[in-house]
């Protein structure tokens, strides 16, 4: 039951990290001027950048401690390809949108 659990909040990380991400956009959008704002491809280039070198040393660090043991069994990478590495991916997509993209302008 709870590989279950996890299993679905793994998947359900990427687009709930995607619809902030593009509401943080769309905020960033709105209050920063013309000349100060970051473009939708620097952030989108950045953001799966980010995600993609997350997922994979997420996915294949947590593959390999599950698939250690004498008895791991033929799933054993399911919980890293399914649930560790989408949750790492998606965590590090919040922060690339949290940190990469100032609401408000900055003063000089």
């Amino acid at each position: 039951m709870a590989l279950v659990v996890s299993m679905i909040v793994g998947l359900l990380s990427m687009p709930s990290a995607t619809v902030f991400a593009l509401a943080r956009y769309l905020r960033h959008r709105r209050a920063v001027p013309d000349d100060r704002r970051v473009t939708i491809g620097a952030f989108v280039g950045i953001g799966l950048l980010v995600a993609f070198g997350l997922y994979f040393a997420a996915a294949t660090l947590s593959i390999d401690h599950a698939c250690s043991r004498p008895r791991a069994g033929n799933l054993c990478g399911m919980i890293g390809a399914v649930v560790i590495g989408p949750i790492v991916a998606s965590l590090g997509i919040v922060i690339v949108s949290v940190i990469g993209l100032p609401v408000a302008a900055r003063r000089r």
